[in-house]
């Protein structure tokens, strides 16, 4: 890119560009959704339909996949502190009794 495309003319497209990949990103979500009302007459009934359960089944997936949130710093140390009293307790498997419920599979 740019060979023999003087120095001042390769920064204007630079700019440029990335104007453009920036603007890209942060298109309104209103052009989109007008984009796709305006395709909806022109639809048939059974297309409308069909459609529809597409919608429903992305939702539903959404749904059904909820990313868990981060812990803070005070909820992490104290699970470690709950483990570590578990381990303290007795309350673990050791690796011998690992190692003989793997045979068993």
């Amino acid at each position: 890119m740019g060979f023999g495309m003087p120095l001042a003319v390769m920064s204007i497209n630079r700019k440029m560009l990335n104007f453009v990949n920036i603007n890209a990103d942060v298109m309104p979500v209103m052009s989109l959704d007008n984009r796709i009302i305006k395709y909806l007459p022109l639809l048939g009934s059974n297309e409308k339909q069909s459609l529809l359960s597409v919608i429903e089944s992305f939702l539903t997936l959404k749904e059904e996949v909820k990313v868990p949130q981060r812990l803070t710093i005070e909820e992490y140390n104290k699970e470690l502190e709950e483990a570590e009293a578990r381990y303290d307790a007795g309350e673990f498997t050791s690796l011998e009794e690992v190692i003989k419920q793997a045979e068993s599979w």
